[in-house]
């Protein structure tokens, strides 16, 4: 008689050789910028394609796979997804599938809650960067998408408090890019920490800086 056991099979296993390079930030921090830089100087680096359902703002973005919130929940509700996370103030859901992973170090633009999610999930190894840049150029660049108070200009803005506040409470497996000069400057910082273990830079300053800008009031 055989008596072997067969050996469960381990989930999204297409995983097990990767780094995820988490990165957290408001919006207009640049994060999405720095990504692309780094996949242009490194082809080992190319971004996580999530899927998103909230609407496409510019139809030449091709940062999400844009689903109706029902195909979403049909993929979620089929186990089809690795993860699948509803939005904190928006409440649209974001989300990956395994073949939204494709090289040996996958960049995401995620959201602060979803870390702990991802960094549970079977990759060789996780670690997340908080992007941040002066003040000055983070309100001019914000104030260019969402020039008047309007709903979807105060969701960003809570969003971008939240992941400051979390960004700024972190101390282990966690690393700072300020995006103050050329976006082929911060990804070379973004590669040299997923490479080397660099620490990157002090961006706690710039980012307290932000965090008391919203507070005070930015229209």
């Amino acid at each position: 008689m055989d008596n072997t056991v067969a050996a469960t099979p381990q989930p999204f296993p297409t995983l097990h050789d990767k780094t995820l390079i988490m990165l957290v930030g408001p919006a207009s921090a640049g994060k999405t910028t720095v990504i692309r830089a780094a996949e242009r100087l490194d082809t080992s680096f190319s971004f996580v394609q999530s899927f998103t359902t909230r609407k496409q703002r510019d139809l030449t973005d091709t940062s999400y796979m844009f689903l109706p919130f029902e195909e979403a929940q049909a993929l979620r509700d089929s186990n089809q997804t690795v993860t699948c996370i509803e939005h904190p103030t928006t409440h649209d859901l974001y989300g990956t599938l395994e073949i939204s992973f494709r090289t040996e170090y996958c960049l995401l633009d995620t959201l602060f809650n979803s870390v702990n999610t991802y960094t549970s999930l079977p990759f060789s190894r996780t670690t997340s960067i908080s992007i941040t840049t002066p003040v000055q150029k983070w309100v001019a660049y914000f104030l260019s998408r969402f020039p008047q108070e309007s709903e979807e200009g105060k969701k960003r803005l809570e969003e971008a408090r939240l992941s400051i506040q979390w960004s700024l409470a972190q101390s282990s497996d966690h690393a700072w890019i300020v995006n103050d000069s050329t976006p082929e400057d911060a990804a070379k910082k973004l590669i040299a920490i997923a490479r080397s273990g660099s620490k990157g830079d002090n961006g706690t300053e710039h980012a307290a800086a932000i965090l008391h800008t919203i507070e005070q009031g930015i229209w």
